[in-house]
């Protein structure tokens, strides 16, 4: 759990910066597993990255105080704040364009892999039914490879 400064809006928009910065980080690591096909690696690194998660919204839920002032009326320390507050604003936005982007990659990559894998396993069925066939057809019964496979004994 994260300790939050309620209070401190540029507090709060530098904490979220950080995060995103760590998830993005995170998010390129998890194409990159993907894409090497590292699924043990990946399910570790999504743990971590739901943990961010966690951070995130809790940072978003206590940011929501401050979204219903208008920035042109809040109280900054100095103009330079208020820059260093819309920097970050900004920088925040890049990263979750680049965060939603390394996501919807990896998924597409998975579902590929998915589907690459699911038209090998009908291939597979395919020619094992085949091959089923005319092993029962001749009257083989001697190869114990098919025997295995043969559900009509």
């Amino acid at each position: 759990m994260l300790k939050l400064p309620i209070n401190s809006f540029v507090e709060l928009i530098k904490l979220q910066e950080g995060l995103l910065m760590r998830l993005a980080t995170v998010t390129l690591q998890e194409l990159e597993l993907v894409n090497a096909n590292n699924i043990t690696s990946l399910l570790q690194l999504l743990g971590q990255k739901y943990q961010l998660l966690e951070e995130y919204d809790e940072i978003r839920k206590a940011l929501k105080i401050h979204e219903k002032i208008n920035p042109d009326k809040r109280e900054w320390k100095n103009n330079s704040e208020k820059i260093d507050a819309q920097n970050s604003i900004e920088h925040s936005k890049k990263l979750l364009d680049e965060i939603m982007l390394n996501v919807q990659q990896s998924i597409d990559e998975l579902e590929t892999r998915k589907d690459n894998l699911q038209n090998e396993i009908q291939r597979f069925d395919r020619v094992s039914r085949i091959r089923l066939g005319y092993v029962k057809a001749s009257g083989n019964k001697s190869n114990t490879f098919v025997r295995h496979f043969d559900v009509e004994k």
